[in-house]
């Protein structure tokens, strides 16, 4: 019965980070591909000074880094605080962390 229940958890937390990944994914797009495009390579963001976000320097970043960049701005970008809720910040840096 134990390793029903764990495993009936593990399916779970596995379907609730699809799902966050998803969202994520589609906030990105919505709120973030304008300038830094589809693939984290947009021509608009380099032109504004910021790195392609598959760069290792991004890449090298923590997740709460990006949670940060993306809530308070930096540089050119302005920040989605009170534009993304806390959750769909979340999402967008984990996405950010896919782009290679």
């Amino acid at each position: 019965m134990k390793k029903f229940v764990a495993g009936m958890s593990l399916a779970a937390l596995t379907m609730a980070g699809t799902m966050a990944f998803a969202a994520g994914a589609d906030d990105y797009k919505a709120k973030c591909a304008m300038c830094h495009g589809a693939d984290g390579k947009g021509a608009m963001a380099k032109k504004m000074g910021s790195h392609d976000l598959a760069d290792p320097v991004v890449q090298g970043k923590s997740e709460a880094d990006i949670v940060k960049i993306v809530t308070d701005g930096q540089g050119k970008m302005t920040g989605f605080k009170g534009k993304l809720t806390d959750d769909q910040i979340k999402g967008v840096a984990a996405y950010v962390k896919t782009l290679k």
